[in-house]
Parts: C-alpha cells; sequence; structure tokens
C-alpha cells in the first residue's frame, strides 16, 4: 500500500523563527504560526527560564488564567506585547533579534534561546528595518483607530507603509503619522493634491469606504 502523503498546502510558508523588536514586542510571522499551527490561539502566557536564558511561550484559545495576554492577529503574523515582560527580566531587546523558535519536550512550551540568535543579516539590511518597522506601524495604527479590515486591505496598509519606508525615509514614528493624518484627512474628506505616493490614494479611499 502506498505511503504517500499529498501536500495541500501550496504557496504557504512554513518557518520556526521568531523575532524580538526594539519596540518590545515579539513578532510571530505567517510562516512560523503554520508551522507550529497556532491558528486561533488568541492569547499567550509568557516564561523565562533565568538559569538557561530562554523565553518560553504557551498559546491558548482564552484569556482565562493569571497572566495572559492578548496577541494581535493580522495576515503577516501576530504581535505579542511583550515589553513588561522584557523590562520586568532584564532582557536587552534593542537591536532587534531573530531567534529559532522550538518546542520544549518537557513542557510543551515553543521557547527560543536568548543566547543564540540568527545571524541571517534580517535586522541589518535596509529592506529588513523597513519591513519591521511598517509592521511594527501598521499594529499600532490597528490597535489605536480599532478598524476591522479584510486581509487584502491589511495588505494595502503595509505595502504603503513599506513604501514610505524604502522611498521617504521613514521610520516607524513618521509611517505611524503618515498613516494617522491619511485617516484624518478621509475622515475630513480633504484629499491632497498630489499624494506623496501612489498607494496614498488607495489608501485614502480605503478609509473613506471604512468610514
Amino acid at each position: 500500500m502506498s505511503t504517500f502523503e499529498k501536500f495541500d498546502k501550496p504557496g504557504e510558508r512554513f518557518s520556526k523563527k521568531i523575532s524580538v523588536w526594539k519596540q518590545g514586542v515579539i513578532h510571530i510571522s505567517k510562516g512560523t504560526m503554520n508551522y507550529f499551527s497556532l491558528k486561533g490561539l488568541g492569547f499567550c502566557t509568557l516564561h523565562y527560564d533565568r538559569k538557561a536564558n530562554k523565553v518560553g511561550l504557551q498559546f491558548v484559545g482564552t484569556d482565562d488564567g493569571q497572566g495572559v495576554v492578548k496577541l494581535s492577529y493580522r495576515d503577516v503574523g501576530a504581535v505579542i506585547p511583550s515589553k513588561s515582560f522584557l523590562d520586568y527580566y532584564q532582557i536587552n531587546y534593542n537591536p532587534s533579534r531573530q531567534y529559532l523558535l522550538e518546542q520544549d519536550p518537557d513542557s510543551g512550551l515553543l521557547v527560543f534561546d536568548l543566547g543564540a540568535p540568527l545571524e541571517d543579516g534580517y535586522v541589518e539590511h535596509p529592506d529588513g528595518r523597513c519591513a519591521e518597522h511598517a509592521v511594527a506601524a501598521l499594529f499600532s495604527f490597528l490597535h489605536e483607530q480599532d478598524v476591522a479590515l479584510k486581509p487584502q486591505q491589511t495588505g494595502l496598509l503595509g505595502r504603503y507603509l513599506f513604501e514610505a519606508g524604502v522611498y521617504l525615509n521613514f521610520e516607524q514614528a513618521a509611517m505611524e503619522t503618515s498613516l494617522d493624518d491619511i485617516f484624518r484627512r478621509a475622515k475630513e474628506n480633504t484629499p491632497r493634491e498630489r499624494p506623496a505616493l501612489p498607494l496614498e490614494k488607495k489608501v485614502f479611499d480605503l478609509f473613506q469606504e471604512l468610514l
């Protein structure tokens, strides 16, 4: 009898990497979520092994229990607000770093070793920094404005922010200011005559559809 297994997830990514960003958040890519089957688990608890200098994550579906943190899920992955945790244990998160995520066989936690960051050029590459700032600015905006977007709409905002980083040399704070400004002008129906970037008009139109 054949033992071949059909692969039915073409186009999806599967990764074991996790990032701790200098903004004080832990970012999990969509590929990592797929690898560990985290979709639908909207909360987690944070754990720290002082002796081994490792961080452990336990993902759960409800917010029952002490110390449970709500994740911000979007099409590009998930962000775990972690600044209080990182500061309490005096974990250095500047500069941003990527780590290999593994499942601990004893505890069942997803664990990464703070003493073994990945040296793959992610943080140092200019496009990597722009992508990091764009995603962080996007999550900040969505949390602040509390707007519900479809995946393609979220992708449009992310592309605009990334372009702003690349072509206008914006970092996260400037990206957030730009997105807030477009959102305000959409509310007031006062578009710019000449958008700074071609995507700005599309973002403006999207906001007007939502309001």
